[in-house]
């Protein structure tokens, strides 16, 4: 499997710093599928692991309205996988130009999980899955959002962001 460079695919002219990992493995567990994702910066290879919780409802009605149902709590989670999500880290940093020397949290970082999905979440297709992510909602401080898309089809994971003020806070998050 080849990885590509994370920004390879983002147009600096938008002025959003989206990366996009290739998924280099995947682990079912009972409630979740746990994948492994990595990238290149600079040389380097990035990653981590991401945990998304296979029971997940449409957030999008066919009605135009939000399914006020389709909200979870830690439905996708992130994890260390050492040295490469510490590259990561310093990637981020330096394409968000908040300058950190911290590694990547050794604790889970969980995120409060909106689906922005027309159908329920299934892992097992090859669909394209998009979802609102916020972070630190018990902290009016360090609150920031970002948007991860898991694109099934192309074995792809997509953070991107959702603003510019959220760039230092999710270092902070990624980091605490």
């Amino acid at each position: 499997m080849t990885l590509e460079d994370i920004t390879a695919r983002f147009d600096p002219e938008e002025g959003w710093y989206d990366i996009f990992l290739r998924i280099t493995d995947r682990q079912e567990e009972n409630n979740s599928v746990v994948y492994v994702a990595k990238g290149l910066y600079e040389g380097r290879v990035v990653g981590l692991k991401v945990e998304v919780n296979k029971d997940m409802s449409a957030g999008l009605l066919s009605s135009g309205e939000i399914n006020q149902e389709a909200f979870y709590r830690n439905g996708i989670r992130f994890f260390s996988i050492g040295s490469e999500s510490d590259e990561l880290v310093r990637a981020l940093s330096k394409l968000y130009q908040f300058p950190t020397v911290k590694p990547f949290s050794e604790s889970i970082v969980g995120a409060m999980t909106f689906s922005l999905n027309e159908i329920s979440v299934d892992l097992t297709s090859k669909e394209h899955f998009k979802f609102k992510l916020c972070f630190r909602d018990d902290s009016e401080d360090l609150y920031c959002e970002m948007f991860c898309n898991i694109d099934l089809v192309d074995d792809v994971i997509e953070l991107h962001e959702k603003d510019e003020d959220y760039r230092e806070n999710i270092i902070k998050t990624f980091t605490n």
